[in-house]
């Protein structure tokens, strides 16, 4: 993770880049501060499974099967 130094150090080197840096003022006298943006929650999903008895007309071959 980045401290307060490095983060102000590439906004100055951004705003440089843009030409902005005047406009804004010095970022020696910026303040970092941290919010938090993203807010969730932990859904879990419970599968159950059974088996249904189904109905199949016609013949069905079980040689291949297992006995």
């Amino acid at each position: 993770m980045l401290n307060d130094k490095d983060v102000l150090e590439a906004v100055r080197r951004c705003l440089e880049e843009r030409g902005d840096g005047m406009k804004l003022g010095l970022p020696d006298t910026a303040k970092v501060t941290w919010h938090l943006l993203l807010e969730g929650q932990i859904v879990r999903c419970i599968e159950t499974r059974m088996q249904d008895e189904r109905l199949h007309y016609g013949s069905i071959d079980l040689s291949d099967r297992p006995e």
